[in-house]
């Protein structure tokens, strides 16, 4: 993690030294905190650059530094609050999602300080679902849908859960696995694909496990590329958020609006040669005319299954205004076995 580290007194500032040596050997990089400026600026500067800030001092500090830059919970970064003795280490946000707990833990361990986690579901031994959902790359549908999920297993509810995919693994207390044609009012599901009506009040859990190909005309604006993928993947009702990355061919590695809308969407853009493309097994969908100008028969196609690590192909090649797109899916690896 990228770490800042924040100390007022002398006793803090040692104790600063000291645990930024301790968290460098862990692995962690100290990201540098402004000095002879108001803790407000400072904090504003590495508030989106680091991904856990921690306070030696008082948690009113703590607290009066970051209240004006707070927007939720999943995309704070963590917050930890130390006392200039080393004896407390306190989670105080993104607990889960950020990893203040797990930071937490890790801090006092290095001090042999006493780590102080006040985050319900931990407290009571309850099953976390934004915790589990984070550590295995999967997007929350919707957090207020989470909370309700806690709240119902705080209070001894049995939540229902169906998976498009295989879990090892014993079901935590309060989990009980069900068929897809469940009528239950709420419980979760892990899916790619939109649920009908039935499912509107379940929680849904999406894994980042879709690869696109893409192959388009040379100078395809972003907005073009944008509503062809969107029409694509709506046809099959598979969520945008499930995308984890771009495969294309090297020929488009420096296309300009592809280039855009991965780094707008976050996505990782790969590129293959014609030969590479070739090489993936599958039955594609060839185009003599694609090969003459390309090399390669298909570009969509096999840039998604090889995007995928050679996946499984979801859906074939679906063409609109000069673009063509394919998905193929690395399906998600999902347990509990190390949860328990």
């Amino acid at each position: 993690m990228i770490l800042a580290i924040f100390a007022f007194s002398a006793a803090g500032k040692d104790l600063k030294t000291r645990l930024e040596a301790l968290l460098e050997r862990e692995g962690h990089r100290i990201c540098p905190v402004p000095s002879g400026i108001a803790l407000s600026e400072a904090v504003a500067r590495v508030f989106q650059k680091a991904q856990a800030l921690i306070f030696i001092g008082a948690c009113g500090i703590a607290v009066r530094g970051i209240a004006p830059f707070i927007k939720s919970k999943t995309t704070d970064p963590a917050v930890l609050v130390l006392d200039e003795n080393g004896t407390w280490v306190i989670s105080l946000l993104s607990g889960h999602i950020g990893g203040a707990n797990a930071l937490t833990c890790t801090v006092a361990a290095l001090l042999d300080a006493q780590p102080v986690i006040t985050t319900a579901t931990d407290l009571q031994g309850v099953f976390a679902v934004d915790l589990w959902a984070t550590a295995r790359s999967l997007v929350i549908g919707s957090m207020e849908k989470a909370k309700t999920l806690s709240a119902r297993l705080l209070a001894g509810e049995e939540i229902p859960v169906q998976s498009d995919y295989p879990v090892t693994g014993p079901l935590p207390q309060g989990l009980k696995e069900v068929s897809q044609d469940s009528n239950a009012a709420f419980g979760m599901t892990i899916t790619i694909f939109t649920k009908p009506e039935t499912r509107r009040e379940w929680l849904r859990l999406i894994p980042r496990s879709v690869y696109l190909g893409i192959g388009c005309r040379k100078g395809t604006p972003l907005h073009t590329l944008d509503r062809t993928i969107t029409a694509a993947l709506d046809a099959r009702h598979i969520d945008l958020r499930s995308i984890a990355g771009v495969g294309t061919i090297d020929l488009k590695k420096d296309e300009p609006g592809l280039a855009a809308l991965c780094e707008e969407k976050g996505w990782p853009l790969h590129s293959y040669s014609a030969e590479q493309l070739m090489r993936v097994p599958g039955d594609f969908t060839g185009s003599p005319f694609v090969e003459a100008v390309t090399g390669a028969d298909n570009v969509c196609e096999r840039a998604a299954v090889m995007a995928s690590d050679c996946g499984n192909l979801l859906f074939g090649k679906y063409a609109g205004e000069g673009v063509t797109v394919a998905g193929a899916e690395k399906p998600p690896v999902l347990g509990f076995e190390e949860d328990r």
